[in-house]
């Protein structure tokens, strides 16, 4: 995905669009704690620096930023630790204590 935004932000440079990639993880939504339950969640959330994952907010506030004239030189990025969240698989890991995520 890093390397398409790139190619699409060379390509669209010259017409003064920007393109940009928000890569966020695990995000906590109702659609996404109707599925869980709770117990993924903390699992997901343990390995993380924030000791959480995601909130729609998080997102939103990157993406209104970088759509703002504050973000005018920004393109062809992905932002990092938007995707700080472990993986579903290490979070399995993590909750049966099978392995170590990292």
């Amino acid at each position: 995905m890093e390397a398409l935004t790139l190619a699409v932000a060379v390509e669209a440079g010259p017409h003064n669009i920007r393109v940009n990639t928000l890569l966020p993880g695990i995000i906590d939504t109702d659609m996404f704690r109707s599925l869980d339950g709770g117990s993924i969640i903390a699992a997901l959330s343990a390995p993380t620096p924030l000791k959480r994952i995601g909130r729609p907010q998080d997102i939103g506030n990157v993406a209104a930023w970088l759509a703002s004239d504050d973000a005018s030189f920004i393109t062809g990025q992905s932002p990092p630790g938007m995707a700080a969240s472990p993986s579903p698989a290490c979070a399995r890991h993590c909750e049966t204590g099978s392995g170590s995520c990292k």
